[in-house]
Order: structure tokens, then sequence, then C-alpha cells
């Protein structure tokens, strides 16, 4: 069964309305806001909804016309309830999903000149020893945390030169295979 009441839905700033300063403060103001302080929208209508049940559990079968107002009244609760629950992790999660690209962006900037791998004006060379040890320190990092998803990370930023040096290696081992076996 489907929700029944629709709240209006409020819509936060996108993270491209904020400078680097002010988004690393808008991410701090809203993990301080989720770690210690409770949404008054949340606490209202999760009070509200026990008041609601007391009520109900109190009122015997001749009130049948009140207990169905009461739980009219608890559905629309319930609605405003999760709504709210889901517009405060919604927008936290947009915002840390935009400021972790941004993170990967700068990060690819810097390894490799733009912000692909094929159209970057470093050398090779340069760009695969540099990829090699992102791809190193976070292996360390996940090897020594036992979880190798730590290594998204670096496959994030530079998985197109690894893969570009690992099918090199791989030409050169099929290449010294062929003059040595012939």
């Amino acid at each position: 069964m489907g929700k029944n009441y629709s709240t209006s839905s409020a819509s936060l700033p996108g993270p491209a309305h904020f400078s680097s300063d002010q988004l690393e403060h808008e991410l701090f103001q809203q993990f301080i806001t989720a770690r210690f302080h409770q949404s008054n929208i949340i606490d209202t209508a999760s009070d509200s909804c026990l008041a609601f049940m007391d009520r109900l559990l109190i009122l015997g079968d001749d009130c049948a016309k009140e207990k169905n107002c009461i739980k009219e009244k608890m559905l629309q609760l319930s609605d405003i309830y999760y709504d709210a629950l889901d517009a405060l992790k919604s927008g936290k999660k947009e915002i840390k999903n935009e400021a972790a690209n941004g993170v990967i962006q700068k990060y690819k900037q810097i390894l490799y000149g733009v912000v692909e791998f094929e159209e970057g004006p470093r050398s090779r060379e340069e760009i695969f020893i540099e990829a090699l040890s992102i791809y190193q320190v976070n292996f360390d990092y996940a090897n020594e945390v036992n979880d190798v998803g730590k290594c998204i990370f670096a496959w994030k930023i530079a998985g197109r030169a690894l893969c570009a040096l690992y099918a090199n290696a791989r030409r050169r081992y099929h290449c010294l295979l062929e003059i040595y076996s012939t």
C-alpha cells in the first residue's frame, strides 16, 4: 500500500551554489545537526503519533468514528515522519556525492593535467608512475584495514591510467613471448 498523504518537499541548494569553503562549512554543519540535534519535524510527528496511539488504545469499541479519525491522523503523521527522514538523508547524500565527485575531479586534474587521461599533456610515463603510487598507497591502506573496497578511490582517480599501463605490459609480455618462442 502506497503513501496516503504527501508532504511538500523542501529544496536544498545544490553543492554548486557553495564555494569550497562554504561547502565544507555546510557539510560540517549538517553533520553536527544530524549527530547532535533531533529534527523538530521528526520529533513532533513521533511524539504526536505516540499520543494518538495512547488515545487509540484507551478508546472502546463504541468510539469507532473517533478511532477512524485517529487512525487517519496517525497515517498522516507516519508519512510526515518518513518524509522528514528521507529528506534529511537524501539532501546529505546529494551534497556528499557532489563533494566526493569534486575531490575526484581535482585529483584527476592533478594527475593527468586535465580531467581525462587521454587528453592529458603530461607524459604517459610520469602519469603511470604517479598512478601506481596512488594505487600502492590505497592498496596498502585497504590491506591494513582488510577491506578491498578501499581501493575504489585509486581506481576512480587513476583507473584509466592503470588500465593503459596494464594493457601496455600485456602487449610487451606477448611480444617477448613471440620473440623467445621462435
